[in-house]
């Protein structure tokens, strides 16, 4: 991918700093995804491992829901590790399953790197701020949490735009709704936090890189950015909503809701926020939901990839099952359904929860890209090869991907591949792997360079290699 061999063409014009400095005034202000992305590259590393991040991410986040699990477990004094484990696998899958977009979440580095390190951050955020508001660690514990909490921050904004936003306008409603002695009580992490925190927005939305990937003036952009904005809330509602998990989850969470109803402290969300009430919640997270997304598609012109689809599809699934809780929690119809959480969580829930993982789009895009993502890789193989194996500064790649995939489930004499019904699934692109556009340019260029050759030729056109001196 073009981005990732980016990387590599400028840790060997610059150094590993040299390369922080383009980016930050060429490129984007994102501080931590360059950082993290210039680790991995350093010394071929990334190349020669490419799927290392993938287990590092996914493992990663895995343990950022277990981990939240934990600190929640602790307030509503359920403390069972196999409570907290099942919790965990259930957000974990959750999680996966609602990403638009999972191929670069996990799979293309440099957009994992940037969107996914993002989300995992913010889960350890929360978890902080779970754990000190219910006073439940003290000594060297508290003063750790109230040490990260800021560090925290300050690395979710570095990593992009939207996460940033949504962050930061997220804390400030905490800090805004926070009951006045708890506020006085973290006053030092509060204000540390909030130091950090406009710190790291400057350093973000102020560096050179970032003014230079906005699109005209932003006066002309707020119209077509709130039309872009209506557009993609609705569609990631959509992606959210029309998954059957989705509303399990969420009766789940009501239930919870509902059982925690007449904890005490810290539990008890009236003590923790005397001052909220059920519409400020939903204007709230309507705020959190909108506002961040406006801000980045106004500085875009209203252009939006999939791969922030993914943290935004996240931030209303956040807000749905804060809301959710929340409903359950004020409710006063626990008797009515006694008998229905009695079938849902004690009966039938690993029942349930197969059923829905399994008659969502999870089993058939791992299935598809077991089929598909097996032909990818032989035909970026066979061109890789010949870019390795070039004798001279100039070479002809094998054929475009398209031809190569086709040529390849041809060639192949095996049961799967003689039925027209898998050879159909074969050819589509992979989608739990992220593969770049079959014909882009800059792409050619990064890669030329990489493999250190002055053209290629690719299907029918030529590239000449600009980067090279």
């Amino acid at each position: 991918m073009a981005d990732d061999y980016i990387l590599s063409y400028h840790l060997k014009q610059s150094g590993f700093w040299g390369l922080q400095k383009w980016i930050y005034n060429n490129n984007t202000g994102r501080y931590t995804s360059s950082f993290l992305g210039a680790a991995f590259a350093y010394k071929g590393f990334l190349y020669n491992y490419y799927f290392v991040p993938l287990i590092v991410l996914l493992c990663a986040s895995l343990w950022s829901f277990y981990w939240i699990s934990t600190c929640i477990s602790k307030i509503t004094n359920c403390t069972s590790r196999k409570n907290v484990g099942v919790i965990s696998i259930v957000a974990w899958l959750t999680y996966i399953i609602i990403l638009p977009e999972k191929s670069t979440a996990f799979y293309w580095f440099s957009a994992a790197i940037t969107y996914t390190t993002g989300t995992i951050l913010f889960i350890l955020y929360l978890s902080n701020w779970i754990t000190l508001l219910s006073n439940n660690v003290h000594g060297i514990k508290r003063a750790l949490n109230q040490a990260t909490t800021p560090i925290l921050l300050f690395l979710i904004i570095g990593t992009n735009e939207l996460m940033a936003l949504i962050t930061m306008l997220g804390t400030i409603m905490l800090f805004a709704f926070l009951r006045p002695d708890l506020r006085s009580k973290h006053k030092i992490t509060i204000v540390t936090t909030c130091l950090t925190g406009t710190t790291g927005l400057l350093l973000l939305f102020l560096s050179p890189g970032i003014h230079q990937r906005v699109n005209g003036d932003l006066f002309s952009n707020l119209i077509p950015a709130g039309l872009s904005t209506a557009i993609w809330l609705a569609v990631s509602v959509w992606y959210i909503m029309k998954l059957p998990i989705i509303w399990f989850i969420l009766i789940l969470l009501y239930f919870a809701g509902l059982n925690t109803k007449t904890g005490e402290y810290p539990s008890n969300l009236n003590i923790l926020f005397p001052t909220l009430s059920q519409k400020r919640l939903i204007f709230i997270c309507l705020m959190i939901a909108i506002i961040p997304l406006f801000l980045v598609l106004t500085g875009s012109h209203g252009s939006f990839p999939m791969r922030m689809l993914n943290v935004e599809c996240l931030t209303i699934m956040g807000c749905l099952s804060i809301l959710t809780y929340y409903m359950g929690y004020k409710s006063q119809a626990k008797n009515h359904f006694a008998y229905l959480q009695n079938i849902v969580i004690k009966k039938y829930f690993w029942e349930l929860i197969c059923i829905f993982v399994l008659i969502s789009p999870l089993p058939y895009q791992i299935f598809q890209t077991f089929l598909s993502g097996y032909n990818y890789n032989l035909a970026f193989e066979n061109q890789n090869e010949a870019l390795r194996s070039a004798t001279s500064n100039t070479v002809v790649l094998p054929s475009d991907i398209k031809t190569s995939r086709k040529q390849i489930i041809k060639n192949n004499n095996s049961f799967i591949y003689g039925r027209a019904i898998f050879r159909e699934i074969g050819l589509q692109n992979p989608q739990l792997i992220y593969f770049e556009p079959i014909k882009q340019e800059k792409s050619f260029q990064y890669k030329m360079t990489f493999y250190d050759l002055d053209s290629v030729k690719f299907g029918e056109d030529w590239y000449v290699n600009t980067l090279k001196k």
